[in-house]
């Protein structure tokens, strides 16, 4: 029936309480008792920061764990992250290790998803505050330390910012998927990755038709789904519902994640649900978040952390059977194709048990945050430390950086698919957004700014270096009940995933299929194609059409006839390159091409190359009425 207040003693560097009467009650007062020191000695986690760069630090160890630490840079990351987590955070080391990863991130643009600028971002936040707090020293110095209250002003800072930063991401990438090819279940990208848990996790004795009709459910399942949380994290982030609204949107998302991860190849993106449930701490309190990474103090929470622990080992056996009923080339314990690869070791893909050992840290701390939320408010010592260096470097972070850091990230958001300047690496992962020939979306325009170009539609091609990236078929590694089954609802059957091969390199994919699969991409990307077919030396042929005005139909961009059609032939080693109008405006022609042709125009530049990528959209017969999946 008492009041707890928690008090922090600035010069012992010690928590402790008091209990007071409860008025209300009229329990009689009692006696307030002495800080109560926290041990630390049985304890992972100094403070919220310590148990952040903890998370933090082994989300990027199984990134580096990819890259087998083997360039100079690599070392140094490591060698970064590592010591940030075993300093607990000292502001220096971790400053430095946000920044190594922040570069990490950001210099393979534009070949990167849309993780590498979200995790850029949100690190960027805790650099800056953290760099604020060390600016903040005595005499307007450098300082190369912090006190405890330093620490927590900058999680604290760096954590609103975070909230918002991630609320727009997931509404964006929700919003994105609320066009007319996501949702239906034909064409759209949910269908592969629910047909492929159901077949991997589902008994065989269930029947085809009841999980199908799974299937046709699952484009608005999805889109409903990453609508709720998206509102519950804005709502968290607005401050709006109380500790509730975090608890579910949180929840919501790595609900999602852990789908994700559970997903079999060629889908299985655990990578991707590790960093993020590394960031959706942010939505926990920092004393919750410490308490929540730290060794378990009582007998239940052994057994919590046991029980954790044996989820994550169920979760990874049952994520490497999945993965072993694969359909060809999904051997990805062998490492055969790439992103089914690239987080696995002796079988076992570590991203699901970094996941679910990570989420269940999060999870507590977010719950956690609920239990204190109800405490008293701070002392009078505590709240009087806003009015230090401390607490004026916090007003100029707010002041200046949190604007900027949240301007950019509305911008990446929201901003990049509707005025057609971003594609890969924008926040319309899975979500089957036209972004060039016309918006197929129910709201919004896409492509405003129409920076790249005519629509042009790739007929045939023979370069092996094109064709190993464009348009990125891995349908070949689904296990044969998940073709069934996508077949079963009126799915092709088939998905593309351009970006896996652009971002980690044509080896992630599996080999393309012996007929020819015809795609659409702008005309940047086809100047962009063709200058990698003459890079690798090969002698090739190519066909392209431009097809005729900016924008237009499935059936316009399938088989239309198109402004002209052209002919490309080149063999290095025998000094021949000839382009050919094939026909123009539907007639036959033969005449050489122009200067102007697109083929005919010098390489890229370079704000050209770094302008963005665009994903190819392959052209599937039989289903001219949405765009089909493609990645």
């Amino acid at each position: 029936g008492g009041q707890l207040t928690v008090c922090y003693s600035r010069s012992h560097s010690q928590w402790g309480y008091t209990r007071q009467s409860n008025s209300a009650t009229g329990n009689p007062a009692t006696t307030p008792s002495p800080l109560t020191t926290y041990d630390k000695r049985r304890h992972m986690a100094r403070d919220g920061l310590a148990a952040f760069s903890l998370l933090w630090a082994a989300q990027q160890a199984l990134i580096l764990f990819y890259t087998g630490i083997a360039s100079p840079f690599d070392r140094l990351q490591a060698l970064l992250v590592a010591a940030s987590a075993l300093s607990s955070g000292w502001p220096p080391v971790l400053c430095a290790a946000l920044a190594v990863r922040i570069y990490a991130n950001c210099e393979s643009w534009p070949n990167a998803w849309e993780s590498h600028f979200w995790c850029a971002q949100t690190d960027a936040a805790l650099l800056l505050s953290l760099v604020a707090q060390l600016l903040s020293g005595s005499g307007g110095g450098l300082s190369i330390s912090l006190s405890n209250a330093q620490r927590s002003f900058a999680l604290r800072d760096a954590n609103r910012v975070v909230r918002w930063q991630l609320a727009f991401f997931y509404s964006s990438a929700a919003l994105f998927k609320l066009n007319s090819s996501f949702l239906d279940h034909r064409y759209s990208c949910a269908s592969p990755y629910v047909a492929q848990l159901l077949t991997a996790y589902l008994p065989d004795t269930l029947s085809l038709p009841l999980l199908a009709s799974l299937v046709a459910a699952a484009p608005c399942t999805v889109a409903l789904g990453e609508s709720v949380l998206s509102l519950a994290l804005l709502a968290a982030a607005a401050g709006v519902g109380g500790r509730g609204t975090a608890v579910a949107g949180v929840c919501l998302a790595l609900l999602l994640h852990f789908g994700i991860a559970l997903t079999p190849p060629p889908n299985n993106v655990g990578a991707f649900s590790v960093l993020m449930a590394c960031r959706l701490a942010a939505f926990a309190p920092p004393e919750a978040l410490a308490r929540a990474a730290s060794l378990p103090r009582s007998a239940s929470e052994a057994v919590s952390a046991a029980s954790l622990t044996s989820l994550a080992a169920a979760a990874a056996a049952a994520a490497a059977a999945a993965t072993s009923s694969g359909g060809d080339g999904s051997g990805a314990a062998a490492g055969e194709v790439g992103q089914m690869s690239i987080m696995f070791a002796a079988g076992v893909d570590w991203s699901v048990p970094t996941f679910v050992l990570l989420a269940g840290v999060v999870l507590r701390g977010v719950a956690g945050g609920v239990a204190s939320a109800a405490a008293a408010p701070p002392s009078a010592a505590a709240a009087s430390a806003g009015s230090g260096a401390s607490g004026y470097a916090s007003q100029g972070f707010g002041r200046r950086a949190a604007p900027a850091l949240l301007s950019v990230a509305f911008a990446h958001a929201f901003a990049g698919p509707i005025l057609g300047t971003q594609n890969l690496g924008g926040s319309i992962m899975y979500s089957n957004l036209r972004v060039v020939g016309g918006s197929n979306h129910l709201l919004l325009p896409t492509n405003l700014l129409r920076l790249t170009g005519a629509v042009v539609r790739v007929e045939a091609c023979s370069s092996a270096a094109v064709n190993a990236l464009y348009p990125g078929d891995f349908s070949s590694v689904f296990s044969p009940r998940a073709v069934a089954l996508l077949r079963a609802s009126g799915h092709s059957g088939r998905q593309f995933n351009f970006a896996m091969g652009r971002v980690l390199g044509a080896w992630a994919l599996p080999p393309p299929p012996a007929r020819f699969v015809r795609y659409t991409v702008p005309s940047l990307e086809l100047r962009r194609l063709l200058a990698e077919a003459r890079g690798a030396g090969e002698a090739f042929a190519l066909e392209y059409s431009v097809l005729a005005g900016p924008e237009g139909d499935e059936a316009w961009r399938g088989s239309s006839a198109g402004v002209r059609r052209v002919s490309v032939s080149e063999d290095p080693a025998r000094g021949v390159a000839e382009c050919v109008v094939v026909s123009a405006e539907g007639r036959p022609s033969g005449a050489a091409c122009e200067d102007g042709e697109l083929a005919r125009l010098p390489p890229l530049r370079a704000w050209e190359r770094v302008w963005g990528v665009w994903n190819p959209h392959p052209i599937i017969p039989g289903l001219s009425e949405e765009m089909h999946c493609s990645e």
